[in-house]
């Protein structure tokens, strides 16, 4: 095992030892944090300062998602899903037939107490295998499978529902792609198809489901992506990804040409437009916190980059090139947009299934200066399966997740600062 990194750091252990740590999260306050163990769906809050674990929160397992629950804004609650999912295999017209059963709800808990609030269910219940919730805490989407009969897939809708009034809307059947919230709530970008993929997205308003504007695909050879808006709603991005043939078409990446466009909400007119090279995968993108800087990420396997761009124009100001991985967190802003963090890690091709995370090259965690895109301090991490880290409210710590840990770095010497730290070159 390599040393971990030297920068001053203090450790928040989690009930489970072994836990496999997700969706990091800090008090508006900074005094607390909260991560889910992937393994057992537990959620835990700390106490910053003296390290306690405060409240302890028991989902349930069965996580599809590592994002599978959601404080809200103050702080006072959090929402989760769990399922109980039941498919039975039966002979019908000499084919073979599932008949699925579900019982999915969504709670809400007390973050201080530990106790539930309030529960969500369908009435007859479903199967819900994903929910998210929405940046005021208002609104949630869940993704629910119906139960029936079927001969392959079941058939799944997506809902909305309303926190105030446990009121719930579902969604027309060809909603059943990526759903995003503004930053303010008050509409949401909702892909639509009736295929495997999404040919087009609306910009719905809420609570009306009015249809502001909406995007459809050039033709059957490209597929639609929503990524984000900007922190003050102003913009929406978005992908367009097309094929040169049938045969290539949402199968072969290496031949897809990526667009990505910058819209306005209000009227939906195109800003601008980024062109992603043939073959290279942009799928992570983060504004910055004053809304002025747009990274995405991207590139191949062999070699991951970080692209910044200026909001205003579209124009890619500086690339980054960053080190050979198979799997790369979002970027994280820090709260003065000076600093980005985005943390990474190499899963060889033949790991087996029963693998501990002591059995693959530890993660990184690239500390990037924003004004020039120089990796001014590259830390090794803890062994673990999953990537999460989050900067405090503050800017002074930044919180990462180990095996059955949250590592809590002390910031307030700047990357590259440090006698001891590692140092990335310039690239």
């Amino acid at each position: 095992m390599e040393p971990i990194s030297k920068r001053p750091k203090t450790e928040l252990r989690h009930p489970n030892k072994n836990g496999d740590l997700v969706n990091l999260s800090w008090s508006p306050d900074g005094s607390k944090i909260l991560a889910g163990d992937y393994s057992d769906g537990a959620l835990q809050v700390w106490d910053v300062a003296t390290g306690n674990q405060l409240t302890k929160i028991e989902v349930g397992t069965g996580q599809v998602t590592f994002q599978y629950f959601y404080p809200t804004p103050d702080w006072k609650r959090a929402y989760a899903s769990s399922a109980k999912r039941k498919w039975t295999p039966f002979e019908k017209d000499g084919k073979t037939w599932g008949r699925l059963e579900g019982n999915g709800k969504v709670r809400s808990w007390d973050l201080a107490s530990g106790q539930v609030i309030e529960t969500f269910q369908h009435s007859p219940p479903r199967h819900i295998s994903v929910m998210k919730l929405s940046p005021s805490g208002h609104y949630f989407i869940t993704r629910d499978e119906l139960p029936g009969e079927y001969e392959r897939y079941p058939k799944y809708v997506r809902s909305l529902w309303h926190a105030a009034t446990k009121s719930c809307q579902t969604l027309p059947d060809a909603a059943k792609h990526e759903i995003v919230f503004s930053p303010d709530d008050k509409s949401m970008a909702v892909e639509f198809g009736d295929g495997e993929f999404a040919t087009g997205f609306k910009l719905l308003e809420l609570p009306s489901m009015r249809e502001i504007w909406s995007i459809s695909t050039p033709s059957e050879l490209t597929t639609t992506d929503v990524r984000t808006f900007s922190p003050d709603g102003r913009y929406m991005l978005g992908s367009f990804h097309s094929w040169p043939s049938k045969g290539d078409a949402y199968r072969n990446w290496d031949t897809a040409v990526s667009r990505h466009i910058l819209w306005d909400t209000a009227s939906g007119r195109e800003i601008w437009t980024f062109m992603s090279e043939k073959g290279h995968s942009t799928s992570r993108f983060t504004f910055s916190p004053d809304g002025r800087r747009l990274v995405a990420i991207g590139g191949k396997a062999s070699q991951r980059e970080m692209q910044f761009i200026d909001v205003a124009t579209g124009r890619v100001t500086q690339t980054t090139l960053l080190e050979k991985c198979t799997t790369m967190w979002y970027p994280e802003f820090s709260p003065d947009g000076q600093w980005v963090a985005i943390a990474s890690r190499m899963i060889p091709p033949d790991i087996r299934e029963s693998a501990v995370p002591e059995d693959v090259p530890q993660p990184r965690l690239n500390l990037i200066e924003a004004a020039t895109g120089i990796v001014r301090e590259t830390l090794v991490l803890p062994p673990g399966f999953t990537l999460s880290a989050r900067f405090s409210p503050d800017g002074k710590t930044l919180a990462t997740v180990g095996r059955g840990r949250v590592y809590i770095w002390d910031m307030t010497t700047p990357p590259g600062e440090l006698r001891e730290s590692t140092n990335a070159q310039a690239r």
